[in-house]
């Protein structure tokens, strides 16, 4: 690989506002905000060997294209933007899969912005990608468009789901093709080609566990927010429970785990549940605020109980019908009760004075440790 201070393939990310890039760009687990500008945003990953430049929507006049474009020359260290060490190394031009009759549009637009650039391995990538049945005709489609462009050094058209993506109550979206992106893309740089098989299963095996903890974070804003928000006994909230059957199938399909409903059931409905949340509200007096933060850090606790048990039936250490079992006694090793407690102590004047919005940022940035959850590959 390069040397340490330039060791990443340096990703130029294209699309209009709206089509789901920067989301994407967020959603590769591990991702840090290293760098913001008012033009560009670069992410260094921490768990692939990327690092992805975003570009504001292109939905702005040609100056200011161009002046965008001079500072991501500037960033990559470049003489001229190209396939070199010191340049780019891959572009990725994303559309909306949801709006096919625009692919060949947007593609010309992104396409005059790279014009010249021909050595430079483009991938197209098809965002929101929900449609299982239009994900081969979008593919096709863009292959189609790419035919008569000889001038452009296209790679691959791939479709992602970044964000698990709720249709009803019954059937959500799970995220989709995120590793299959960088994995396509890390195969046009030659020091990534020498990569070992082991070490690409071990990055996609983290980027599968940060994407599962992401939407255990998310569901535990929702959890602390619907907490505070409804007046009746904490225990009585039935739209917890959907919460946490929702999150939890999530979870159990994005490891590919065949479940049955009663397993599920018996998950969310188990004793150890109970049991956190009564251990943490029984130091405090009853408020809405304490209500919250107890909802939102059951729920993560139970949710990253069942992202370890997940991973346990995926390597074949833990058997199914044993996943109760394995998810209380996680439960019960979580420190969420002593952490949390802390965590109410010490911050009782900032916790109420605090709105919901403010106290789910609080609350989650105590969950996840103070900062982005980072996982190393």
């Amino acid at each position: 690989m390069k040397e340490e201070s330039n060791s990443k393939m340096d990703i130029l990310v294209l699309g209009n506002s709206g089509c789901g890039k920067t989301t994407m760009v967020k959603a590769l687990a591990g991702v840090e905000n290293v760098l913001e500008e008012k033009k560009i945003s670069i992410y260094e990953s921490n768990v692939w060997p990327l690092r992805l430049i975003d570009t504001k929507g292109l939905e702005t006049n040609l100056f200011d294209i161009f002046k965008r474009f001079l500072k991501v020359k500037k960033e990559t260290n470049g003489k001229d933007i190209d396939v070199s060490e010191k340049g780019l190394e891959a572009v990725w031009l994303c559309v909306d899969g949801t709006s096919s009759v625009t692919f060949e549009k947007n593609i010309n637009e992104m396409l005059k912005v790279i014009k010249g650039w021909k050595n430079i391995p483009v991938f197209v990538v098809i965002t929101k990608s929900y449609s299982e049945l239009e994900r081969k005709v979008n593919v096709k489609l863009i292959n189609k468009i790419f035919e008569d462009k000889k001038d452009t050094n296209f790679k691959k058209a791939i479709p992602v789901v970044a964000l698990e993506y709720i249709i009803n109550k019954d059937y959500t979206i799970v995220p989709f093709g995120l590793d299959d992106l960088c994995l396509e893309t890390m195969n046009v740089f030659p020091e990534c080609k020498k990569m070992n098989l082991n070490k690409k299963e071990k990055m996609q095996k983290v980027q599968l566990r940060c994407t599962a903890h992401a939407s255990v974070v998310t569901a535990s804003g929702i959890a602390a927010t619907v907490a505070y928000l409804d007046k009746t006994n904490l225990g009585d909230l039935k739209v917890l429970v959907a919460l946490e059957m929702g999150m939890t199938l999530l979870i159990l399909k994005l490891y590919k785990i065949d479940y049955s409903e009663i397993i599920v059931k018996k998950l969310v409905g188990g004793d150890a549940i109970s049991a956190v949340a009564k251990a943490i509200a029984g130091k405090f007096d009853p408020s809405q605020k304490v209500d919250a933060i107890v909802a939102g850090s059951v729920v993560f606790a139970l949710g990253e109980s069942v992202i370890a048990a997940s991973e346990a039936i995926s390597s074949g250490k833990l058997n199914i019908d044993h996943i109760q079992e394995y998810v209380t006694d996680k439960m019960k090793e979580y420190p969420i009760v002593n952490k949390i407690s802390t965590f109410i102590e010490n911050n009782k004047e900032t916790l109420e004075n605090a709105n919901i919005e403010d106290l789910v940022k609080l609350l989650k940035k105590e969950l996840t440790g103070g900062k982005t959850k980072k996982a190393n590959a």
